[in-house]
């Protein structure tokens, strides 16, 4: 079966919020647009979502399909209460899933699935139940970066890979690659480079009406666009930039929050600790398809997880010309090299990641020369083409050996 037949793929995911910035669900977006030209038709199975998004789902490449599935709306009030915080939902989420298979079943009878994807590890279950049952071959796209040995996610992650093994594995962290090569085999696992939409993340002006909008026309902008959650750190941004404007000379510059989530509450309440609320803007969610404005008014992009930096908020920062300033730790140094690409910080070290915000302040032509090589360096090596066609030569093997 040659790369050029046309395929009909079948995917599912368990969340699909299209409008948030990065994450698993940007990049299955992406995946779906790029890998379109090879497909005789595409399919993404997803929770049906109690608003209308009827207009929504038509603008995609691929065709939307929503399924009812339990919520379980009061297991979630009980695990709200202190003394049920343990409860375990994400094994009950995950088979509620199986709703999903009618519909894959469907699928297949109307149009011939050739190849069932699945983008989280809550729908792996159901793709590789759906995946035995009708002979096709499954395979998992593992995002993210592995995690703690002992965290209960990871531990959740090594059982259901044990239980439910698929016929390979996509990851893009060495980590996970060392983990599932461990738990499947080496010939199941494909380490695999995250591609960046280098069309829509690229160099462009500043967007004047923007900063207009935002009060900020001669302000330094440091960004922080990251989903206001504990692995991403962002409270270190907001301590690290307090110390920032202690040392500048000329301290006219502004942190932008892009992005939301539990912790923002506590964030803001940090900033106000640490007097530095008027420079610490929340803007809150915004829409995937603006981030490439907001990036365009920022002189660095700070990244400030202490597990993993090699995101999409750091390739898309790259992508369009920035300079990231990240905490060096997991791989990201094989994303960022020190002072060619970016900057690295000592992971953790809130003195050094402010030291290294002033030293980009204090040198345009060293944020434009960082600037240009990371987008270089984006363009050679995280390429959607070359993406695809990696997955694309693992599918069509997948295939045949079902087929024989």
């Amino acid at each position: 079966m040659a790369l050029t037949n046309r395929l009909s793929i079948c995917h599912t995911i368990g969340a699909f919020i299209p409008d948030t910035q990065g994450g698993h669900i940007t990049y299955t977006i992406q995946f779906g647009e790029n890998i379109n030209r090879y497909c005789r038709s595409q399919f993404l199975i997803v929770p049906k979502a109690e608003e209308d998004n009827t207009e929504l789902d038509r603008s995609f490449l691929f065709e939307i399909c929503r399924v009812n599935y339990f919520k379980f709306k009061w297991l979630r009030r009980l695990k709200a209460k202190k003394y049920l915080k343990w409860l375990p939902l994400a094994p009950l989420m995950d088979l509620s899933c199986l709703r999903f298979l009618p519909q894959i079943f469907y699928l297949d009878r109307k149009h011939g699935i050739d190849i069932v994807v699945c983008h989280d590890i809550s729908t792996s279950i159901v793709a590789t139940i759906a995946g035995k049952l009708l002979h096709k071959p499954v395979v998992w796209q593992v995002h993210g970066c592995a995690g703690t040995p002992s965290s209960l996610a990871d531990r959740y992650q090594t059982v259901v890979t044990k239980l439910f093994r698929p016929d390979s594995v996509f990851v893009g962290d060495r980590g996970l690659s060392e983990k599932f090569t461990g738990l499947l085999g080496r010939d199941k696992v494909t380490a695999v480079r995250y591609a960046v939409d280098t069309e829509r993340f690229c160099p462009r002006q500043a967007n004047r009406q923007l900063l207009k909008d935002l009060g900020l026309e001669s302000t330094f902008v440091i960004a922080s666009p990251h989903r206001l959650v504990p692995f991403k750190g962002v409270e270190h941004a907001i301590s690290a930039f307090k110390q920032f404007l202690e040392s500048s000379p000329s301290p006219d510059a502004v942190l932008l929050i892009i992005g939301d989530g539990a912790l923002r509450r506590k964030l803001e309440e940090l900033a106000a600790d640490l007097g530095i609320a008027e420079r610490v803007l929340f803007l809150g969610e915004i829409d995937y398809r603006q981030i490439p404005d907001y990036l365009s008014i920022s002189g660095v992009i700070v990244a400030t997880s202490t597990i993993s930096n090699s995101n999409s908020s750091a390739r898309e920062g790259m992508a369009c010309g920035k300079p990231v300033l990240a905490f060096n730790c997991g791989e990201t140094d094989a994303l960022i090299h020190h002072m060619e690409t970016g900057l690295l910080a000592e992971s953790g070290s809130i003195a050094d990641l402010a030291q290294k915000m002033l030293m980009l302040s204090q040198s345009s032509e060293l944020r434009d020369k960082i600037g240009k090589n990371a987008r270089s360096f984006i363009e050679e090596n995280h390429s959607w083409e070359s993406v695809i066609k990696c997955h694309l030569e693992v599918y069509t093997e997948l295939i045949q050996r079902k087929r024989t």
